[in-house]
């Protein structure tokens, strides 16, 4: 199948990512796929990336961001220029297998009711271990309301290799059908909560799916190498944006109901979290603020009264 799916948009965000391309974009070159588009947004990179993009796809479609402006919305600029029936979120540092596009859109036209899909990830690092290593298998929700990747670092012995609806999943290499994208939008066209600014928001874009009643899925057969950050240090500004978004995430999508068996579970995690983080991270605290002041707008947009998957099947 795949030859007559629908076109697929590519979009990849790229910042100072010239030595991931290097990877990446001949693999993209080698995908069996017949019909798809590159959508190239960079965020003000000060290295080779833009040049090696063009140089590789002349044809592609190109955004300049004079700086920074996040993951989200970079993607949002991307997914805004999309004219394929499909939109595959792909990181730079992220390498599909050349059957990777054809697998995931043969999946999404034979599951009609499915939203999004996601591929197995392996660790890039470990391409010549054998058994390699499991960089994501999808992801899974825990009582704390922990949010983690199945199978993260284990040895790939086939534990994972069953087609199953998950949770969500990494927007590393993660394939979109593109009405759905546009039919759960936040105000302004973002499909991505651009609040988030990185981290998370492929969690909430996915358990936002699930409240409209789509679906997501894992497909094992679909197979991406992904060289995971493994960075000790962050930026303050993105750190102070992953802690926070925990609470963005939980004000929009949980429901009361299911969240109030493990009500002191959680609480009891989130003193902890606070103490340890007043003590060894204080500067992470101000991210209380800035939930705070967006608690009107993430409240606005929670799916009332739309589809709720049965939380146990995730953890």
């Amino acid at each position: 199948m795949g030859q007559t799916g629908g076109r697929v948009s590519v979009v990849l965000v790229t910042w100072n990512s010239a030595t991931y391309l290097q990877e990446l974009l001949p693999a993209l070159a080698l995908q069996s796929y017949p019909d798809w588009e590159l959508i190239c947004v960079d965020n003000g990179s000060a290295d080779e990336s833009v040049a090696r993009v063009l140089a590789a796809f002349p044809q592609a479609a190109l955004v300049r961001n004079r700086e920074n402006v996040g993951f989200c919305r970079a993607n949002n600029q991307g997914i805004r220029r999309a004219t394929g029936a499909y939109v595959l979120l792909l990181n730079a540092d992220a390498i599909p297998e050349p059957d990777y596009l054809t697998t995931l859109v043969d999946f999404l036209i034979a599951t009609p009711d499915c939203a999004g899909v996601t591929g197995k990830l392996l660790w890039a690092e470990s391409r010549n271990c054998s058994p390699p290593r499991i960089d994501s298998a999808g992801h899974c929700l825990n009582r704390l309301r922990q949010v983690f990747d199945r199978g993260a670092g284990q040895p790939d012995r086939g534990q994972y290799d069953r087609t199953e609806p998950v949770f969500s999943f990494s927007a590393a290499a993660a394939l979109y059908r593109r009405q759905c994208l546009l039919d759960i939008a936040l105000p302004g066209a973002q499909v991505l909560d651009e609040a988030f600014f990185a981290y998370s928001e492929d969690v909430d874009l996915n358990w936002r799916c699930w409240h409209w009643g789509w679906s997501c899925w894992y497909v094992p057969t679909a197979v991406a190498w992904h060289y995971r950050g493994h960075a000790r240090t962050k930026p303050l500004q993105i750190r102070r944006a992953a802690y926070g978004n925990r609470y963005r995430l939980l004000l929009r999508n949980e429901c009361w109901w299911a969240l109030a068996p493990d009500l002191p579970l959680v609480l009891l995690y989130e003193i902890c979290r606070l103490l340890r983080t007043l003590f060894t991270d204080p500067g992470l605290l101000t991210a209380y603020g800035s939930v705070l002041a967006d608690l009107r707008r993430l409240l606005a947009t929670r799916p009332v009264g739309k589809c709720v998957p049965d939380r146990r099947r995730w953890r």
